[in-house]
């Protein structure tokens, strides 16, 4: 993981990252090379707002809805700092690629985390999220 590639995520422009989460989200996994005239920016946003509500769990304590004390006193801090809290976060507990977590990790420092606990969703285990599906089929 290449910590200059976050620095200079931090110095773009906001629809730059975007655009480069959208590129990094369409080629992960891909074996072959693969070439595709889509709006990245437009997949970017998608991601951002997808994978932001995926950290939520990480950063929120979910009986307060509040930011853990730790987030907050990160996200007092410097943008890179937080950015850096926030890769750690995304590539090590949350299990996204690096591709994906530098540009989510540059952008959610930059757009900060007011609103980011607002966002926890109830967690539905795996077997009861199949089972309602099956139910749907019927």
């Amino acid at each position: 993981m290449d910590l200059r590639e976050l620095e200079q995520h931090l110095s773009e422009p906001e629809e730059r990252v975007e655009f480069a989460l959208g590129v990094a989200d369409f080629y992960m996994g891909k074996k072959e090379r693969a070439f595709a005239s889509l709006d990245y920016r437009a997949r970017g946003a998608a991601v951002y707002s997808r994978l932001r509500s995926v950290l939520a769990h990480q950063l929120c304590d979910p009986e307060t809805r509040a930011l853990r004390p730790w987030v907050a006193l990160a996200a007092e801090g410097d943008a890179r700092d937080l950015a850096l809290v926030l890769l750690t976060i995304a590539s090590t507990s949350a299990g996204f690629a690096a591709s994906v977590s530098v540009p989510l990790a540059a952008l959610m420092a930059r757009r900060g985390l007011k609103d980011i606990c607002q966002e926890l969703r109830p967690v539905v285990p795996a077997f009861a999220a199949a089972k309602r599906r099956a139910a749907k089929k019927k």
